[in-house]
């Protein structure tokens, strides 16, 4: 074998092992930052979730504020009431705090512990009930065994008189 074909595949071995390094590095790099978005979507998540949000209000405004600081959004307002296609924009829904309280006046629900305490547009209801009463206005997720709610909601004609 020639010298220069010597060189040329010597060459051609530092090349592949310089290849191979760079390749492994790219994939160590390509780990990292797929762990730090992964990470980065997890911090979004956390601030995202406890957000008590409607199609309207300032859980909704607050959010696109938050997602605002990852992507530009436009933002515009239109008034309530107004016609979109088969559709009216509704009344912007706000919540301070609701609660189930029970016989013996313990919090056994409270939505300042957990957004999904209360189901969006619930209206106000100030009422003692029977336990059988209340269960037509829960909903609840067996499986998880997680009470997500009363559902007053407003859209629908009130069952509460």
């Amino acid at each position: 074998m020639s010298v220069s074909v010597i060189r040329a595949c010597k060459f051609f071995r530092l090349l592949q092992t310089q290849a191979q390094t760079t390749d492994t590095e790219q994939r160590k790099e390509k780990l990292i930052n797929k762990e730090a978005e992964i990470n980065e979507l997890d911090r979004l998540f956390d601030k995202l979730f406890p957000i008590c949000r409607s199609i309207t209000g300032p859980g909704f405004r607050e959010s696109l504020d938050i997602l605002n600081e990852y992507i530009l959004l436009e933002r515009f307002s239109v008034k309530t009431g107004t016609k979109v296609l088969n559709w009216e924009i509704p009344k912007e829904w706000r919540i301070n705090e609701a609660w189930l309280k029970g016989p013996t006046g313990e919090k056994i629900v409270d939505f300042a512990e957990h957004n999904l305490h209360v189901v969006n547009y619930s209206i106000p209801v100030d009422k003692k009930l029977s336990l059988e009463e209340l269960k037509k206005h829960l909903h609840t997720a067996p499986k998880l065994s997680l009470i997500t709610g009363p559902n007053f909601k407003e859209e629908v004609e009130p069952v509460w008189k």
